[in-house]
């Protein structure tokens, strides 16, 4: 959830919003942005991981310094934004796929962000392995931005 200003936007937009990071100090920022927006209604914030996520250590390396709770991947999302390493991205590429609630009418949609151009063949790969379908790409200089898609 890192800043939270990215649950807040999908808030204000009308969603309801779980906001997950796995570091303490993003999760206080997350839960003051929340409360300076208005938006705490609409979104809960939990120090947590996706499935393995937790496994893989701080984002920025090392250890963890709290015990992080794990949310089981299944179906219980519609959207999933996730703004972080490639690494992380392609580790999770299955279990964004069973977090997703889609069916052979309504799909489920991922958002991913937060790697550069390098990365971008890796990250598309091991989602296109694990069923999705890339919609559109954005790029900002080095960076990347792909949504994907995927049916149930």
């Amino acid at each position: 959830c890192g800043s939270g200003i990215l649950s807040v936007a999908m808030a204000k937009l009308g969603a309801t919003v779980w906001a997950i990071d796995n570091d303490a100090l993003a999760v206080k920022a997350t839960q003051a942005t929340i409360q300076q927006n208005n938006v705490e209604q609409q979104v809960t914030v939990m120090q947590a991981s996706l499935g393995q996520g937790s496994s893989m250590g701080h984002w920025m390396g090392g250890e963890i310094a709290d015990e992080v709770d794990t949310l089981p991947a299944e179906s219980r999302f519609d959207l999933i934004a996730a703004n972080i390493l490639s690494r992380v991205h392609v580790t999770l590429a299955d279990e964004y796929q069973r977090s997703l609630r889609a069916s052979n009418a309504q799909p489920g949609f991922l958002i991913t962000a937060g790697y550069t151009t390098d990365h971008e063949a890796e990250v598309r790969e091991a989602l296109t392995q694990a069923g999705f379908d890339a919609l559109a790409t954005e790029r900002m200089h080095e960076w990347v931005a792909i949504a994907f898609q995927i049916y149930g």
